[in-house]
């Protein structure tokens, strides 16, 4: 396996953020590794994937899970999506980090 990417997409964020969409075309397997910490309220975390990476209506929601205690979570995928990116809504009094690896 040729790794393509190890990139940080949301580093240490306490609010609700969306992450800059990532190119993932490239990448025929694809692994978000999220990590919730200091949490005493919740957090949601959405990752997302859309075909043209401006994600204005257009993109699907691969996968959303609200957290409310500290946890860590590998999400897999294997495909063509475009681009693809991770957000968090609803924050409250939680740390979120979420790192992408890509590989062919």
């Amino acid at each position: 396996m040729v790794y393509k990417t190890n990139t940080k997409l949301l580093d240490a964020v306490t609010s609700a953020t969306d992450s800059s969409a990532i190119n993932t075309s490239n990448y025929n397997f694809k692994e978000f590794n999220v990590q919730v910490t200091g949490n005493t309220g919740s957090v949601t975390v959405n990752i997302e994937g859309s075909p043209s990476g401006l994600f204005s209506g257009e993109e699907d929601t691969f996968d959303t899970k609200t957290y409310t205690t500290n946890d860590v979570d590998t999400f897999s995928y294997e495909g063509s999506t475009r681009y693809m990116r991770a957000t968090t809504t609803s924050q409250s009094a939680s740390t979120v980090t979420v790192i992408i690896v890509g590989s062919e």
